[in-house]
């Protein structure tokens, strides 16, 4: 886990703030770094799952940072055929769903000529997700608006607010999921 981590995520890392070093100082450039649609949730590989959100939270945050010298941040979330698919095949978690979109890496290559090139030159801090023939964005996850406000809070009285006021807007869980299910305790 550790070595996977630190590959993940300390070589997004490492390679991202060499780069934004040099453009920087030349006030211009574009950043992709590579996520995965499974980093909103998939079963059984919590460890990718992790580095891939990681590369999103640094994205949006690069793509703050970098915005008075004119450096774009953007990632891609490709679904070609990869190792991780290869991984979660020998798991015996490679659902079939996955096998739709696990195509040549050379079917995504142009999203991510795209985000490099002047044609993104308006994007910033977007997530672009090119699966196989398929192409959609993700969106940022977003705070929801604060309606009450106490002093102090009881659990009862977070359980109640929780209910009453945000019962009906619960999110999905998982990138498949079109709505907030619960069953026996597990998602559905």
């Amino acid at each position: 886990i550790r070595k996977d981590v630190e590959v993940g995520v300390m070589g997004t890392l490492f390679c991202g703030v060499h780069a934004m070093r040099h453009m920087r100082a030349q006030r211009s450039g574009s950043i992709v770094n590579l996520t995965s649609r499974s980093a909103l949730g998939v079963t059984g590989h919590s460890t990718y799952i992790t580095i891939k959100g990681a590369a999103m939270s640094t994205t949006f945050a690069w793509a703050l940072e970098l915005l008075p010298y004119a450096v774009r941040v953007n990632a891609l979330a490709p679904g070609a055929h990869t190792r991780a698919h290869e991984l979660a095949a020998n798991a015996g978690t490679y659902r079939p769903s996955q096998a739709v979109n696990a195509v040549s890496p050379d079917v995504v290559a142009p999203a991510c000529v795209y985000l490099l090139s002047d044609l993104s030159s308006h994007l910033t801090g977007q997530i672009v997700a090119m699966m196989g023939p398929r192409l959609g964005m993700i969106r940022h996850p977003r705070m929801v608006e604060h309606v009450e406000e106490r002093e102090r809070w009881t659990p009862a009285e977070i359980a109640e607010t929780i209910e009453r006021v945000f019962g009906g807007e619960l999110q999905p869980i998982g990138h498949e999921a079109t709505e907030y299910q619960l069953a026996h305790g597990q998602p559905a």
